[in-house]
């Protein structure tokens, strides 16, 4: 049997969608890290997938390499394993910490690097762009002067965090006077910098 944690940190539609599918696999044992009680958790699945679950452990914070990493070890020995051989998470902001998790833990499965490359689009992109794969001419700013030097060369941009998810925080600018209203509100620093990428218009695949 092959021992699956699934860290589940809020009982979302779509993350309980998930949580439902990886409970119907064959030869799984299956458990959840989540910040919600067992009984809240629980009320959100069907009663299938309560059935599946073999061990369950609620954290403060998911999100902290240090705190996931005890709290896997505890739902492995919940589960009855033992062990954990995939340790799994759907939320974006969760890839880096779990992939720490992962290596520290010998789990298999995509290690901090490659998270890191997943989760900031600015080092993605330069890794596609190495690899000669087209993608969006970028810029990630640490200061006002470099994101305008980079939007007198390319116009309309898009600007969001270098970690952002979906379009949260995402701003299309289409003008310098945009550019300058948008610097006044929020300005690039070393310690938060800005990803600026060239818009493009096209077909997308994925």
């Amino acid at each position: 049997m092959t021992a699956l944690v699934l860290v589940v940190p809020y009982g979302l539609a779509g993350t309980m969608r998930f949580v439902d599918a990886a409970a119907t696999l064959d030869g799984v044992t299956l458990g959840l890290i989540s910040h919600e009680a067992a009984g809240d958790l629980a009320g959100k699945m069907s009663s299938g997938t309560r059935d599946r679950v073999r061990g369950f452990v609620q954290i403060d914070d998911a999100f902290n390499p240090d705190r996931l990493e005890v709290a896997v070890r505890r739902v492995s020995t919940r589960m009855g394993t033992g062990r954990v051989d995939a340790l799994a998470a759907i939320l974006e902001p969760l890839q880096v910490p779990v992939a720490q998790v992962r290596e520290r833990l010998g789990i298999r499965g995509m290690d901090a690097a490659e998270a890191d490359r997943f989760r900031d689009k600015s080092r993605m992109k330069d890794t596609l762009r190495a690899a000669d794969l087209p993608c969006a001419r970028h810029c990630l700013a640490t200061s006002a002067d470099e994101a305008r030097a980079f939007a007198a060369e390319v116009m309309p941009l898009v600007v969001k965090p270098p970690a952002g998810a979906g379009a949260i925080d995402t701003v299309r600018i289409d003008e310098r006077s945009q550019l300058e209203s948008w610097l006044g509100q929020t300005t690039p620093t070393a310690e938060r910098p800005l990803l600026l990428e060239e818009f493009i218009q096209g077909d997308e695949f994925s």
